[in-house]
């Protein structure tokens, strides 16, 4: 036969079949990558945390076999690092495979489930699982090849899939107690704090509780200094209007009271041990409303002038034996009369 019939045949088998050696494959695995990292973020976070963020995977159209169904990153009561926490995962891929050897293109979209107390990342990721055949020099199908690519929504090839979410807190308030000790403390005796809460300019928070008439602020302005007036048993919450709190976690605060040079000022701050101090610090806004508190004690105790009365004390011996003396001797006196 002649060699151009027979290479006219072969290419004609070739064209028919779609490859030489590969026509009778009942499928086509994908061979790189073996799997994709997902990895996510969880920002203004202020306790440990624990949480599970789902992932679908959705094929666009038919034609591959083992996609996984999805993957979860799961957090169990996690600490954080400079109020964020992050982690990722491997999702193997490697079983997946093209169910025929006709070349084509499928993609898979890769969506986060929203998790209630977050904020959601709507971010739509793409797998884009392409098979191909491979040629020689000549153009002739020497096999074929099947690949994933990782795209993100402007369709720019990525390494891994980035999800990000802010954690939500309801509001709280700070809680401000004033004890008075000592024994000449003055439990009626006002005391003047100043208190200074961040916040959205021009937010304002109640001041709850404070002593009636003593002249403290109804309300104070988010970054501004307010006057706050307490005496012994008063406890005033700053940031509550009576059914709701106001003051979001993450804000920061610090609460000075005026100086007493003749009382001795602590303060704890939520559950840690008191401290001799007149001013909070600056203290964060946390979700557990204990670590919320600021406890004032002021204590003033009488002194007795020691030194002065072991000095006098020999004379007013003397002076109540002298008395003894008058009054026996005139006792003394009347009887003999």
């Amino acid at each position: 036969m002649n060699k151009k019939l027979i290479k006219a045949a072969l290419l004609s088998t070739i064209m028919a079949t779609g490859t030489a050696g590969f026509a009778s494959a009942a499928s086509v695995p994908v061979t790189s990558p073996a799997s994709v990292k997902i990895c996510k973020t969880i920002t203004n976070v202020y306790d440990n945390t624990t949480a599970t963020f789902d992932y679908t995977f959705t094929a666009g159209s038919t034609g591959l076999t083992g996609l996984p169904a999805g993957a979860s990153i799961a957090f169990s009561n996690a600490a954080h690092t400079n109020n964020e926490l992050s982690k990722c995962t491997d999702v193997d891929i490697s079983g997946v495979s093209f169910s025929n050897n006709s070349p084509k293109q499928v993609s898979v979209t890769v969506r986060e489930t929203a998790v209630s107390g977050y904020s959601t990342d709507s971010t739509t990721y793409e797998l884009l699982f392409d098979l191909r055949n491979t040629v020689d020099a000549n153009s002739n199908i020497t096999g074929q090849v099947a690949t994933a690519y990782l795209r993100n929504s402007s369709g720019a090839k990525v390494q891994q899939f980035d999800f990000s979410s802010a954690k939500q807190y309801g509001d709280k308030d700070i809680i401000l107690t004033k004890t008075v000790k000592g024994t000449a403390g003055d439990v009626n005796k006002l005391f003047k704090f100043t208190v200074n809460v961040s916040g959205a300019t021009g937010a304002t928070y109640t001041v709850n509780g404070a002593s009636s008439g003593s002249g403290s602020a109804a309300s104070c302005t988010a970054n501004t200094d307010c006057i706050v007036y307490l005496k012994d048993g008063d406890t005033v919450r700053i940031g509550y209007n009576g059914t709701a709190s106001q003051i979001p976690v993450g804000s920061t605060y610090t609460i000075t009271e005026d100086s007493y040079s003749d009382y001795t000022t602590t303060v704890a701050n939520g559950t840690a041990a008191a401290t001799t101090a007149r001013t909070t610090g600056q203290q964060t806004v946390m979700n557990n409303s204990n670590a919320n508190k600021a406890a004032f004690v002021n204590t003033k105790n009488s002194s007795t002038p020691t030194g002065i009365f072991l000095n006098l004390w020999p004379y007013i011996l003397l002076g109540v034996i002298s008395v003894a003396a008058v009054v026996y001797a005139k006792k003394s006196f009347a009887v003999k009369k």
